[in-house]
């Protein structure tokens, strides 16, 4: 039987970062096993070639112009995941296939028929998709929804330990520049071991003064793992690895450094895995930084705040997900 063909719609850029692309890595993988054919266009002014190695992919500005998607054909499978998206581009595209499936976390764009993917933490309670129930939408709403890399979601068990290990991820993009800031406010306060820095691929790197910063470029998933498990503090931006490392349940300070992290991260808070925000634009991000990394040198402190929080919840998404898929394209078709 001839396999349904997806077209992965998604962007990547300086100012939207690489969350969406490294999420949509996730859906391809698993549109794969499921034995779907899959195939990447990309709107990006970034050089993903690395990311993307193995698998099929296309460059087109579709954001400027969506009449570029209009070789897609009706029975073929849309799955977008951009927050540039206008309401005109996702018009457009519902008109072009019966199958119209969208990762939505920014919830004011409206639809008349579509597989709706949100699995902002409590959004199922908000009534934040109201305007989109009814018509004839299928909305998949929650954590329980949530989608990881693999790398992210196997067991391993994570250790409290001695404060020796540091590690700062300021996302794909480091839009606001923060990387070599925060690591050298660290190093020049705190006399642990290691501070790793982890840079995306859109990131410029940096030499530093501090013998103990230790720069990182490009790293792949099973290397951030590797190093979130080794570190005892993580200080990160808010997009997606925020997830990634609540799945390990690993010490974070969290940063928001655009909008649309707003929601995900006062989610994650309530929910018990961090009790404090951070913000980008703060005069005093440093410092607030190296308060909270006092806070927890106490193991107990570590343990404490996060005894509470249900990491297994988050990233088992994918099997329902895809069940929801197979009833909305009407399996196989």
């Amino acid at each position: 039987m001839q396999k349904a063909k997806v077209y992965i719609v998604t962007e990547c850029s300086k100012q939207v970062g690489m969350g969406h692309l490294y999420r949509c890595l996730s859906f391809y993988d698993q549109f794969i096993s499921y034995e779907y054919e899959p195939c990447f266009i990309i709107d990006t002014d970034e050089e993903c070639s690395q990311i993307l190695a193995g698998r099929t992919y296309q460059l087109l500005h579709w954001k400027e112009n969506v009449k570029l998607l209009s070789f897609i054909n009706f029975n073929e499978i849309i799955f977008m995941d951009s927050i540039s998206a206008t309401q005109e581009v996702v018009d457009y595209s519902q008109q072009l296939t019966n199958f119209f499936i969208i990762i939505d976390d920014y919830k004011r764009r409206s639809y008349n028929h579509a597989l709706i993917i949100d699995w902002t933490p409590n959004v199922e309670v908000t009534g934040k998709h109201k305007h989109n129930i009814g018509l004839k939408n299928i909305l998949l709403l929650g954590l329980d929804y949530s989608i990881l890399r693999k790398e992210f979601t196997s067991n391993d068990t994570y250790s409290f330990r001695a404060l020796k290990n540091i590690t700062i991820i300021m996302g794909g993009t480091d839009i606001r520049e923060l990387s070599r800031d925060i690591a050298e406010s660290i190093a020049s306060v705190y006399h642990v071991q290691n501070i790793h820095v982890i840079l995306g691929p859109g990131t410029k790197t940096f030499t530093s003064q501090f013998d103990n910063i230790h720069i990182y470029k490009s790293l792949n998933a099973s290397e951030i793992k590797s190093l979130f498990m080794l570190s005892d503090v993580v200080v990160s931006a808010g997009g997606q690895t925020i997830f990634e490392l609540a799945a390990i349940g690993v010490p974070t300070i969290p940063i928001q450094v655009v909008d649309n992290q707003k929601e995900d991260l006062r989610g994650l808070k309530d929910l018990g895995f961090f009790d404090t925000i951070y913000y980008w634009d703060s005069s005093n991000l440093c410092t607030e930084i190296n308060q909270k990394i006092s806070s927890l040198v106490d193991i107990n402190e570590r343990e404490k705040y996060l005894s509470s929080f249900k990491s297994s919840e988050i990233g088992r998404g994918f099997d329902k997900i895809m069940t929801a898929i197979k009833q909305f394209t009407h399996e196989g078709f």
